[in-house]
């Protein structure tokens, strides 16, 4: 039978970047997110009108630098432990092949500096460190106690032989390059990606303000006598009190005998909200009890209804803008001091059934 002789796999830059990807977490999140780090007023106005290309190049570089720094902390950490653990396994290998010392009854020994005899040989203990006064010379190297046997005062010793120092091998890694760049690459894919959730909960909410066809640019009331009725009739509203009222609230402040009247949906909602909307440019949403703004957005003019209207109104997914991304002037612009909890409506994307039931009325 042939022996066959083993050799101990290499310790070195690429074994090390085996070992850390070895010990990786399952997820990390690696853009940290603080409790006021909030998306910008044009990256959520980029957020609602279903934008994606202006929402990430305006973050790319922040998710980026924030991603490298927390990757490059991850390695340095691991890798600093596979060395730790290379080490304390390189010293537990050490000197198992040493053969026991037996004191004689007068025999005297050194621990820990101070010279004991058998007799007091049992206080011994792993760990301690003696010189052995009938073989070693002043200068040499103190033994240490591996084992202790103390009825046959026999002591178990070895010499420690240097441990192998990782230092190049830690430094080459974490100089960069391609070892690097896989260690990189298996923390990245492990990413949670929670951080733009993290930034729409911290945005809280936003005012939005939605142009109404009916009474768009071209179907403007123009200097002219306005029913609220005949509002609510173009709008199909339902004509009950509440609705009257509030319509003829707006049109009583908005004179459109003297003016110019457009039309807008305007209502409040959470970022988060809107960010987990379908991206589909025709994803239907329903928007139940939005206010109604009559005026000129462009003159800075008109009214807002003081409560939300008895209605559920349907846009599409491409026609949502922030109130400050719309055209003409914003509606905090005009009145200052708007806030969108002021405007709070519900929200919801349009199901399937729902629209197979309006198309059959």
């Amino acid at each position: 039978m042939t022996d066959v002789e083993t050799t101990e796999p290499a310790r070195d830059s690429s074994a090390l970047a085996d070992a850390v990807i070895a010990a990786l977490d399952a997820t990390y999140d690696l853009v940290y997110v603080s409790y006021d780090d909030k998306f910008t007023r044009e990256q959520i106005a980029a957020l609602v009108r279903g934008d994606s290309e202006k929402l990430w190049s305006d973050t790319m570089d922040w998710e980026s630098d924030s991603r490298y720094e927390s990757c490059k902390v991850i390695i340095e950490q691991e890798a600093a432990q596979v060395v730790r653990n290379w080490e304390g396994q390189d010293a537990s290998d050490d000197g198992q092949d040493t053969e026991p010392y037996t004191f004689e009854p007068d025999y005297g020994l050194h621990v820990n500096g101070d010279r004991v005899n058998l007799i007091s040989a049992s206080r011994l203990e792993v760990g301690d460190t003696f010189h052995d006064p009938a073989y070693d010379e002043p200068g040499d190297e103190w033994h240490t106690a591996d084992s202790v046997g103390t009825r046959d005062a026999t002591v178990h010793v070895y010499t420690p032989t240097a441990v192998p120092d990782y230092t190049d091998v830690l430094n080459d890694l974490l100089g960069g390059g391609e070892h690097w760049d896989r260690v990189r690459e298996a923390i990245e894919e492990r990413d949670s990606g929670k951080w733009p959730q993290e930034l729409a909960d911290n945005s809280g909410r936003v005012l939005l303000r939605i142009a109404i066809d009916s009474i768009d640019e071209d179907h403007a009331y123009d200097n002219e006598q306005v029913e609220a009725a005949g509002v609510l009739e173009r709008l199909g509203l339902d004509a009950d009190e509440h609705n009257l009222r509030e319509v003829q609230y707006v049109l009583d402040n908005a004179s459109p005998e003297y003016s110019v009247l457009m039309g807008y949906w305007v209502f409040g909602a959470e970022v988060r909200q809107l960010f987990d909307l379908p991206v589909e440019a025709d994803t239907m949403i329903e928007i139940d009890g939005p206010h109604l703004y009559l005026g000129n957005p462009f003159a800075g003019s008109g009214f807002v209804t003081e409560h939300a209207l008895h209605a559920t109104v349907t846009v599409r997914r491409d026609e949502l803008r922030t109130d400050s991304d719309a055209f003409g002037y914003a509606l905090d612009e005009v009145y200052g001091g708007l806030s969108p909890s002021e405007f709070e409506a519900d929200l919801r994307v349009r199901s399937e059934q729902d629209a197979t039931n309006a198309a059959q009325k």
